[in-house]
């Protein structure tokens, strides 16, 4: 997750995921609302979505990202960028030798 702006002071906003194509409990494991937190000076977070692996061959799959604007704490939330984002899951095979 990406801090635009002044990254002076602390902030923070919850995030939370949504399905598109994928499904959450079958492509990939939902996140409830969930803090996360921009301590002064930092401006990029990492966000863990656990990717449950499949040996079916389903093509691309999207689930979302959706950032709560409602409630964040020291920060405007989709002042730059929409609050909602999507992730592409791609289905690859490993050739063993």
């Amino acid at each position: 997750m990406c801090r635009l702006g002044s990254s002076k002071g602390r902030s923070r906003a919850q995030f939370s995921t949504f399905d598109r194509s994928a499904r959450a409990g079958r492509n990939y494991v939902k996140v409830a609302p969930t803090w996360i937190t921009f301590e002064d000076g930092e401006s990029l977070k990492d966000i863990d979505i656990k990717i449950i692996p499949s040996t079916k061959f389903t093509g691309t799959l999207e689930f979302g990202v959706y950032i709560n604007e409602d409630n964040p704490e020291g920060a405007s939330v989709g002042k730059y960028l929409h609050v909602r984002g999507k992730v592409e899951i791609y289905t690859t095979t490993s050739s063993k030798k």
